[in-house]
């Protein structure tokens, strides 16, 4: 970490009187590594539970047209992002805010559009976040990352119909949400990351920015202010992971009893461990919108599954 996030993290935990985070497994919040393990057939979140999956879409502008086109194609896979996000339509819909000159790029991607899919156009994205934060904060296609604890915020009027919010990315591949959230573990916590294998191992990414879900209370909603000089990484240019590592960092030190860490990502580098492990007998297959590890070992008659997982993050 660069040394401003450094500083800001220590900050954090001289707030709650220590001088760092803890080093145990999951630093005190709930660690689920078989939620959904060789599991079919998972009764889900229950009634009341409707999630909101929120991708806020920043066109870069900048003088450089080749490397701005750069970070703003779409991944390769986009399409299977739509469809994966479209067989979550039990639990979940996915908002994408963007301004109008952004809609092009995703036209061409989408159609139809899914019914739980929602493209909403707003005149000045940039203006809505600098408005609602009262601070002239940059935003660019990176450092709105920074901006992601921020989202129940910002989006307030459009949230109200969820019980839960989230942020995450457009670079995954989704399995079955409802496998991975029942209804004691959304009824338990507010806060609730889809880790990769890494939870004991990783120093400073504590929630992941490809899926992280939020309960829709004033409490989520507000928590990014409680954070010490959170306004400092706000108005910083650079992308300081304040999702992935600032934020977490103070939540754990003070209310770690309200986080599940659910170890179910397929990460690029992650691919050891007893969630995700593949291997010459292990394959990973897509079968109805679920992601499933199956064991091809000569010690079963048949392919069975080995294992289960919710994001795969590119």
């Amino acid at each position: 970490p660069t040394p401003l996030v450094r500083h800001i993290e220590v900050k954090a935990m001289e707030k709650v009187g220590t001088s760092g985070v803890g080093v145990s497994c999951g630093r005190g919040a709930a660690v689920f590594k078989a939620l959904a393990l060789g599991s079919m057939h998972e009764a889900g979140p229950g009634a009341g539970f409707r999630l909101a999956v929120v991708i806020p879409w920043i066109e870069q502008h900048c003088s450089n047209t080749k490397t701005c086109d750069a970070t703003q194609l779409l991944p390769s896979f986009f399409r299977a992002w739509v469809v994966s996000a479209s067989l979550n339509a039990d639990v979940a819909d996915f908002l994408i805010f963007h301004e109008k000159a952004a809609w092009p790029l995703f036209e061409r991607y989408v159609q139809p559009v899914p019914r739980n899919l929602r493209f909403i156009e707003l005149a000045n994205l940039t203006g809505l976040y600098q408005s609602r934060l009262k601070l002239a904060i940059p935003i660019s296609t990176h450092k709105i990352k920074d901006f992601k604890p921020m989202i129940g915020h910002v989006f307030e009027e459009h949230l109200r119909a969820y019980s839960h919010w989230a942020y995450g990315d457009i670079d995954v591949v989704y399995g079955a949400l409802r496998s991975f959230l029942s209804s004691r573990l959304v009824t338990a916590h507010d806060i609730i990351s889809v880790r990769a294998n890494d939870v004991c191992s990783s120093r400073r990414t504590l929630f992941a920015g490809q899926l992280t879900l939020l309960r829709n209370n004033n409490w989520t909603r507000t928590l990014f202010a409680r954070v010490p000089l959170w306004a400092v990484v706000a108005v910083e240019r650079k992308f300081l992971f304040f999702d992935e590592r600032i934020l977490p960092a103070y939540v754990l030190a003070t209310a770690n009893s309200t986080v599940a860490l659910i170890v179910a990502q397929l990460a690029e580098g992650q691919r050891k461990g007893i969630v995700r492990s593949l291997s010459i007998t292990r394959r990973l297959i897509w079968l109805n919108g679920r992601l499933l590890v199956l064991d091809l070992s000569e010690a079963h008659n048949r392919p069975c599954v080995y294992s289960e997982v919710d994001v795969i993050a590119g």
